[in-house]
Parts: structure tokens; C-alpha cells; sequence
């Protein structure tokens, strides 16, 4: 109650300086003109409107109404014959004052609809940032307790005395452990992306060596997932991020993997367009995705249809369920190395194809200095 009380007061006296300021302005124009006097006061009508007009672009409607009423009143009783008294009966005063308040209305609502829109920018902006720095923060306070976790986890499944009952329940907590741990990272890789704040060094990067080494982490994951690919048409060099370029294939391959059945295989595709463009498509044989997902599919916490219900293979760590931030993250990856990505059409049933490009190094490294 007291601090609503003293926010009106605030905003009660910044209106009462604002309208002494717009009253003030015409006031000083008038005494600066009888000062300076001359055979031109027919002109002065648009210095007065030029007033005006600043007014309402600086301050905004209510403003520039009080800024008119009090140009026009010094207008004609100081300038305007017979001088010295306000007279609005000739059709020449009545032009003034429709053309006074016609301009501080039109200016005013104009400018009023610039600085709201630009507030609600801002506001906007700062509630964005807002968001970004506190998922950050969680993410961060979250790794401590995760690691320690984990650490004690595992530690714990190396010892040889403990019971198969326990080992087992202790190897849920590990599961649950590297599964939230990846949520965190996750989390914290959107809001660095949204932020403008990831960290990516381009350079060039065989990409064959990444796609080998991200099926191999696949493998680890599902040894039983088979990825197919040409190293003969990805034995070339891309600009990008060794580290964010994996994170790429990662996600694409553990989003395919979930969804493609058992015992068909990945495929990814290299193709490299004549204008220096590398496409890479990341290919699953799986339901598709469901047409009212597919405008929104990079969106946060959007995922696709259910994935295949298959148990994780034997000998393989258990395949992570999705959360929806993966494509949103492959998104902000791919733009920040300067590619883009997007879900190509396929038939229903047919299988899900992604589509990310790059820049091919030797076409970058070529091109002349700025």
C-alpha cells in the first residue's frame, strides 16, 4: 500500500513538471519573439508548431495539447491584430487553432504509440535476459549436487561388496543422474544461445572426422544402431566448431535414434553445392513427424511423435527419453555457425529427414580480404 502510495506521488509529480515544461516552452518562445520583434510575425505560427511538435515527439500527447493550447493563446494575443486580446472569431484564428491542435494531436499519438511500443521492447528485452541469467544460474547451482551425485554413484557400483538388489538401485540413481545432467546442459547451452552468448570458434574441420566420431558416441550409447554414410563425400573441410558441430550430430542422431525402429539404420548425407555450401542430412526410417508438429518443431518443448518402444539393447547405456530442447539447441547451433537447419518434407511414414548447412573452408578461406 505505502509503495503504491509513493509510486502515484512519483508519477503525480513527474506529470506536474512535464505540463509546467510544456507550458514553459511557449512562454519563452513568446518573450524570446517580443524581444526580437520585426515584419515577420506571420512566420512565427510555425515556430510555435515546430515547439509543438518537439514536444510531442519528446513527451507524447498529453504534453503537446497544453503545449498547443498555450502556443496558440500567446499567438494571438501578442501577434495577431488586433494585439492584445483573444479573439477566435476570424476564420484565420480558427485555422490556427485547428492546425495547432490538429498537429499536437497527430504528432503527440504518433510519438505516444513509438515510446509505448519501445517500452514494451525493452521491457521485453529486459524480462528476456532476466529469464536467460536465471536459467544459467539454476544450471550452474544444479552441476554441483548432479557431479557429487554421480561421483558417489559410481564409486559406489566399483565396490565389490555390494548387494545386486542394491547395485541396481544405485544404478538407477546413476541413470537418473547423467539424464538430469544432460537436461542441465541442455538448459544452459538454450540460454547461452538465446542470450547471444555461445562461444563458438570457427575454423576448419574435416567433416568426415565428425561424423565418425559422432557415430562411434552413438554406438556407445546403442551398439546395436547401425549409421551408414559416404566417407568419400564428406572428405572435406567445413567452417565450423569442432565441439558445437558435434553437439549438432549428437542430438540430430539421438533424436533419430529414438525414433527409428529396430534394426534399420541412420544414414547421414554429405552434398556440396557448386556456389561453396555443404548440406549434411541426418536420415531415420521411423513414423515421420506428424504435420501439425512441423511448423513448430525447433521450437522449446516441442518434440515429435511418440518414439519406438523398443527396450535399450543389452550392453548399451540407456538411450535419454526427449525433453524438447534438442532441436530448439541444434537450431542455435547451426546459426551460430553461420548454417541453417530445417525438417525436410517427406510422406507420412516415410521416415524424418534434417537438413543443416555450412560453409564449405576452402570457399571462406578464398574470398578476399574486407
Amino acid at each position: 500500500m505505502i509503495g503504491r502510495f509513493l509510486r502515484n506521488r512519483e508519477r503525480l509529480v513527474v506529470d506536474l513538471v512535464v505540463g509546467a515544461a510544456a507550458l514553459a516552452g511557449p512562454l519563452l518562445l513568446t518573450a524570446v519573439l517580443l524581444r526580437v520583434g520585426g515584419n515577420q510575425q506571420r512566420y512565427y505560427v510555425f515556430l510555435y508548431l515546430g515547439l509543438v511538435s518537439v514536444v510531442a515527439t519528446l513527451r507524447g500527447l498529453w504534453p503537446a495539447l497544453v503545449a498547443a493550447a498555450a502556443s496558440f493563446i500567446c499567438l494571438d494575443y501578442y501577434f495577431v491584430s488586433p494585439v492584445g486580446t483573444l479573439n477566435i472569431k476570424r476564420e484565420e484564428d480558427l485555422v490556427n487553432l485547428v492546425v495547432f491542435f490538429g498537429a499536437a494531436g497527430l504528432t503527440g499519438w504518433l510519438a505516444s504509440r513509438r515510446r509505448h511500443a519501445q517500452q514494451r521492447a525493452q521491457d521485453l528485452e529486459l524480462t528476456h535476459r532476466l529469464r536467460g541469467e536465471l536459467l544459467a544460474n539454476i544450471s550452474h547451482d544444479l552441476r554441483t549436487p548432479i557431479a557429487t551425485i554421480l561421483t558417489v554413484s559410481t564409486t559406489v557400483l566399483g565396490r565389490a561388496d555390494v548387494g545386486a538388489d542394491a547395485r541396481q538401485r544405485i544404478q538407477v540413481i546413476a541413470s537418473e543422474a547423467r539424464r538430469l545432467g544432460a537436461l542441465v546442459g541442455d538448459m544452459l547451452d538454450l540460454a547461452r544461445i538465446e542470450n547471444a552468448a555461445l562461444d563458438v570458434e570457427l575454423e576448419p574441420v574435416h567433416l568426415s572426422a565428425a561424423i565418425a566420431a559422432a557415430s562411434e558416441r552413438l554406438l556407445a550409447v546403442s551398439p546395436t544402431r547401425r549409421v551408414i554414410w559416404a566417407p568419400r563425400d564428406a572428405d572435406l573441410d567445413v567452417l565450423a566448431d569442432w565441439q558445437r558441430l558435434g553437439q549438432v550430430f549428437d542430438n540430430l542422431l539421438s533424436n533419430a535414434n529414438r525414433f527409428a525402429p529396430t534394426g534399420t539404420p541412420l544414414e547421414i548425407r554429405v552434398a556440396r553445392d557448386d556456389a561453396g555450401e555443404v548440406s549434411v542430412r541426418v536420415i531415420d526410417r521411423g513414423p515421420g513427424v506428424p504435420a501439425e508438429v512441423r511448423a513448430h518443431l525447433f521450437d522449446r518443448f516441442v518434440t515429435g511423435d511418440t518414439p519406438h518402444p523398443d527396450p535399450p539393447p543389452q550392453g548399451g547405456r540407456e538411450i535419454p527419453t526427449g525433453t524438447g530442447l534438442g532441436l530448439a539447441i541444434v537450431r542455435g547451433l547451426v546459426e551460430a555457425q553461420g548454417g541453417r537447419v530445417e525438417l525436410e518434407p517427406t510422406p507420412d511414414g516415410g521416415g524424418t529427414s534434417f537438413r543443416f548447412t555450412l560453409r564449405a573452408a576452402a570457399e571462406v578461406t578464398a574470398l578476399p580480404a574486407s
